[in-house]
């Protein structure tokens, strides 16, 4: 399918889209409209894999850990390869909240490093 427009940056895994997520998905591409759904976290990684298996016709996954989320547990090898991923993210770096303290503060800083560094390696290997 030829597609008009793809919306890098969406999260139709997110729980906010429960309801309605996949009929607003299914309008999207009828209007010929693709979409990069992006996951946060492992559990909403793993939605967008499923979800873009679920509609292989124009909806792919990106999976990666938030910055915000870095207590979650998060695993790579655990989500299978597949085609409809095409891109590690959402990933980066996120000093906007960090707490006053500097010894915290430089701690999350550096687990916010360690992590990002391990995306970019799970990125190369994938």
């Amino acid at each position: 399918m030829r597609f008009s427009l793809i919306d890098t940056h969406a999260h139709f895994n997110l729980s906010a889209f429960n309801d309605d997520g996949k009929e607003i998905v299914a309008r999207c591409l009828k209007e010929g409209i693709g979409v990069i759904n992006v996951g946060i976290n492992y559990s909403t990684s793993v939605k967008a894999v499923d979800l873009a298996q679920e509609f292989p016709e124009g909806l792919w996954a990106a999976v990666g850990l938030h910055p915000l989320h870095l207590e979650e547990a998060f695993s790579f090898p655990a989500i299978q390869p597949s085609s409809r991923v095409v891109a590690i993210g959402e990933i980066g770096l996120d000093y906007g909240r960090l707490p006053s303290e500097k010894e915290k503060a430089a701690a999350i800083r550096e687990k916010q490093k360690r992590a990002l560094g391990a995306q970019f390696a799970f990125a190369e290997k994938v």
